[in-house]
């Protein structure tokens, strides 16, 4: 029998309740990542226990009733969380999210045969080993994606777990089942039911993964019918591209995400990242980086000094490395283009390069007192600086500016 190596909580919380008579094994995740040699990311537990007497046997633990209508209670052990839920069945959804009923079962295989995929119905108990019974062992060892019973039936229940499969599939590494597939193209249009907000969880986790492309070429109207306005009008062709240059990409989920929004005209872009930002409702941030790297997809690339300068100064170190991938990904760059860009603007970085007028060795009061007039000039002159220090006109020393503030001024005001 293959030994799992507990957490100090997890290993606790089985031994109390089997002490007091509760068969209870450790769940889903945690045994799949375990049998992976991964490290578990948390520690589930399952046990015949019932929520009250689970709070009754854990009263030390802070128990919460953080879902306690599904027979979840949260227990902390040390500071260290685990959940631990009754024996269940599943009712029908009749919204395709969430059971309309749910009912405590009798044994952890019951409960196991509610769960999505074969490499998550995995339990583990010290005293009576793994519980395997939809070989969810042989699908970790052959690779697969594979849903517990019928597909159909899986994804009806819970429309989210076709969003699911890819993203496991790509962490993971792993293939999608042939008949699991099929239930995929059959059920995608019950992602229109899902809310924004859980596409979204499940995409940041997804799309940086290796793997995401190919994910996302097999499976496109999947996507598609999670956020309508990414089904390209250029036609199949396009998403394809599109999948392709998100496989090339760096893992970065703003920059993969706005790749999406390329897949189709360039004319109709902006309106689908529009779109899918009201659809998924990312936070500001980043709905703000995916709008600014596809309206700038098609800006002129910038090559000279000062116009490396001015990008650097607008979109900052990490939003100008983050388009010009974009640039690379989409073809705009060849690839040694793309890392000549990159350290040249890293090189300017590293050479402490003025970017705004505060970095400027003289202040608004020093060009007062070589004679600008106070108001708007000011601000004008401070910009004819940082154009000049950026053109090499001028270095950003006391002296070398005043130099090029009196000439500006002997040629009149700076125009705005």
């Amino acid at each position: 029998m293959e030994k799992i190596a507990l957490s100090p909580a997890a290993a606790a919380i089985l031994w109390r309740l089997e002490a007091a008579g509760f068969p209870a094994y450790v769940v889903g995740g945690c045994v799949r990542d375990s049998l992976l040699r991964r490290p578990p990311h948390d520690w589930d537990v399952t046990t015949a226990a019932r929520p009250e007497q689970v709070i009754a046997l854990f009263g030390d633990c802070h128990p919460v009733p953080t879902g306690i209508a599904h027979g979840t209670i949260t227990l902390f052990w040390e500071g260290e969380a685990v959940e631990v839920t009754t024996f269940r069945v599943d009712g029908p959804s009749l919204d395709h999210r969430h059971p309309d009923a749910v009912a405590f079962a009798g044994s952890v295989e019951e409960d196991l045969a509610r769960r999505d995929f074969t490499v998550n119905a995995l339990a583990y108990s010290p005293q009576r080993g793994l519980c395997d019974p939809f070989g969810g062992q042989v699908d970790l060892q052959n690779r697969l994606i594979r849903c517990v019973g019928d597909p159909a039936r899986r994804f009806a229940e819970d429309a989210l777990r076709l969003l699911r499969a890819v993203r496991f599939a790509a962490q993971l590494g792993f293939a999608v089942h042939p008949a699991t597939a099929a239930a995929m193209d059959a059920a995608a249009g019950l992602l229109s039911g899902v809310s924004g907000e859980r596409v979204l969880a499940e995409w940041r986790r997804f799309l940086p993964c290796p793997g995401a492309g190919g994910l996302l070429a097999r499976f496109g109207p999947l996507f598609w019918a999670a956020v309508p306005a990414l089904c390209p009008a250029g036609g199949k062709g396009a998403w394809l591209a599109a999948a392709e240059a998100v496989e090339g990409a760096p893992a970065d989920f703003p920059l993969r995400l706005a790749l999406l929004c390329l897949a189709g005209p360039a004319e109709g872009a902006a309106g689908r990242a529009e779109a899918m930002v009201a659809r998924l409702r990312p936070d500001r941030r980043t709905a703000g980086e995916v709008m600014a790297l596809v309206a700038a997809a098609h800006a002129p690339i910038p090559r000279e000094r000062p116009a490396l300068c001015r990008f650097l100064a607008s979109r900052g170190r990490e939003g100008a490395l983050r388009l010009v991938a974009l640039w690379q990904a989409i073809g705009r760059l060849s690839d040694g283009a793309a890392e000549r860009l990159a350290d040249g603007l890293l090189s300017l970085l590293e050479q402490g390069v003025c970017l705004t007028v505060r970095e400027l060795a003289l202040s608004g009061g020093d060009l007062l007192a070589l004679g600008a007039a106070p108001g708007p000039q000011i601000g004008r002159l401070q910009r004819a600086l940082l154009e000049g220090v950026w053109s090499g006109r001028a270095v950003n020393t006391r002296a070398s500016l005043e130099s090029l503030a009196r000439a500006l001024l002997g040629e009149g005001a700076p125009a705005p």
